[in-house]
Formats: C-alpha cells, structure tokens, sequence
C-alpha cells in the first residue's frame, strides 16, 4: 500500500468503504467493492455510493462485471487516445434492477456456485499433485524386466496408464473456469429474460 501525507489530501478524490469503484477508462466496467474506510482514488475511476435498501452491493457488482454492461458502457465511451466514460455519461447507463429479495437469491446462488467452484479447483489440485508423485515415482523405480517382447509391451502399457492418470488430473482442473463462465451466462440470460432467475 502507499500512503498520502495528510497536507496532500485537499488535492485528492476519495472513495468510501462500501462504495463500488469501476474503471471508466481504458479498460472500462471492471468493477469492484472498496473495503478500505478510505482510498484515493484517479481521474480513470468512479466510486458510486449505493442505497442498500434498494439495491444488493454484491449483485450491482456482479451486473456490472458482465459482458452486458461492459459493452453497455463501451458504447457510451467517447473514445480519444483511449475508451473514456465520464461521470455524467455513466450515468446514463440503464441498470436492470430486479425487487430486492430477487437481486439476494442471485447473489446467494452466485456465491454458492462459486463455493463450489473453489471447491472443486482444490479437489482437482490434489489430484493432479497426487498423480504427478506417483509418475515420478513410477518412473524413478520401474523399468522393463527385459528386453523381451511381452515385457515390454507390459511396461509401455503401465507407462501409458500412468500418464492417462496425469492427464485426467490435469483436465479436471478445468471445471472451473467454465463454471464461472456459465455463471456468468445464467445472470446475464435471467436478467434480460421474462420468466427471470427462477427458470436459470
């Protein structure tokens, strides 16, 4: 972290905890939650302050992130050197707000499959860990017992088995990026469809 010296902050743009920052220039809509009391921030980021009784933080963030609005915002970039949304423009941004308890049932069930995903990841390392000893092992210690046909014919195959085992461990790992994917793609479906997050 850096910090300011406090003669300095009279000259600085500020941002609160619990306000959500987003990028408005360059790369345009990232956005994420500010857990620091106070942070300074640039002329290449907003902060937006959120009436919670309306609107889950986490959700808004979530939308915010998609490609939807992500490419929401790009349309109403003016575009120089680079992509630029100044404030009163990122205002204009139309924000598909379901009732509250609804934004909470997407929140909760993004978290959960989120769980999920960390989950498996864990999982998937652990395995993959698992059968990247046993290959080193297996090839450290075993050889053909000879150079006869059937021998080693019978370490090619274990040699392949093994190496299967490492490549199996290895794919699993890739549940979970396209979980997040599909996640991702469910919000953006249930929030521009009639039937809702139920039907996702």
């Amino acid at each position: 972290f850096k910090y300011i010296k406090n003669d300095l902050e009279k000259n600085l743009t500020f941002s609160y905890k619990n306000e959500i920052i987003i990028c408005i220039a360059g790369t345009i809509g990232i956005s994420a939650l500010n857990r620091f009391e106070r942070l300074a921030i640039n002329q290449n980021v907003s902060s937006l302050t959120i009436d919670e009784t309306q609107i889950n933080i986490n959700f808004l963030i979530y939308w915010l992130n998609t490609k939807v609005a992500i490419n929401l915002l790009k349309r109403l970039a003016s575009i120089a050197t680079i992509a630029y949304v100044n404030n009163p423009t990122l205002l204009r941004l139309q924000i598909p707000l379901p009732d509250i308890t609804i934004q909470n049932k997407i929140v909760d069930e993004i978290k959960q499959r989120r769980q999920k995903a960390k989950q498996l990841q864990e999982e998937a390392k652990l395995e993959l860990e698992k059968a990247k000893k046993e290959w080193l092992k297996f090839q450290a210690k075993e050889t053909s017992k000879s150079d006869e046909e059937s021998d080693l014919m019978t370490f090619n195959l274990a040699t392949a088995f093994k190496k299967r085992l490492l490549k199996e461990a290895l794919l699993d790992l890739g549940p979970t990026s396209k979980l997040i994917t599909e996640i991702v793609k469910a919000m953006e479906t249930a929030l521009k469809s009639d039937t809702g997050f139920d039907s996702e």
